[in-house]
């Protein structure tokens, strides 16, 4: 570090926790149609025609199952799905906890594989003549 960089260098530092980031601050300009998912959970909506596919996760962040289905140079068809089974919060319901606490109740079955053996190549030798 050369002694102009040390001059620059803040002699002073504050230690503090960052702010908290509070959900529900920005309103998406999705939310309309999260909304609408909402009123009629269960039922699947084309929400996003030729979009990025990326831009479709902002639906699965609001609690919507989406799927898409490419409609040509990279681009997606994007429908969403609020589930009938969870609350208007996107929280799950208390079935859905009563039957994952009884799916952990059952035993896990360990699934390994390991790689196909590699075979190596010939070697083939020119005949000597």
């Amino acid at each position: 570090m050369t002694n102009d960089q040390q001059e620059d260098a803040p002699t002073v530092i504050e230690w503090s926790e960052p702010p908290v980031i509070v959900r529900g601050q920005r309103r998406s300009k999705y939310q309309g149609i999260i909304d609408a998912l909402m009123d009629q959970p269960g039922k699947w909506a084309l929400v996003m025609e030729h979009a990025n596919p990326a831009s479709a996760k902002v639906f699965s962040n609001h609690g919507c199952e989406i799927t898409t289905r490419a409609d040509g140079a990279n681009r997606v068809n994007v429908w969403a799905m609020y589930p009938d089974d969870a609350d208007d919060d996107g929280n799950v319901t208390d079935a859905e906890v009563d039957e994952a606490e009884a799916d952990e109740d059952e035993p896990e079955v360990e699934v390994t594989s390991r790689p196909a053996a590699r075979k190596r190549p010939v070697k083939r030798q020119a005949a000597r003549g």
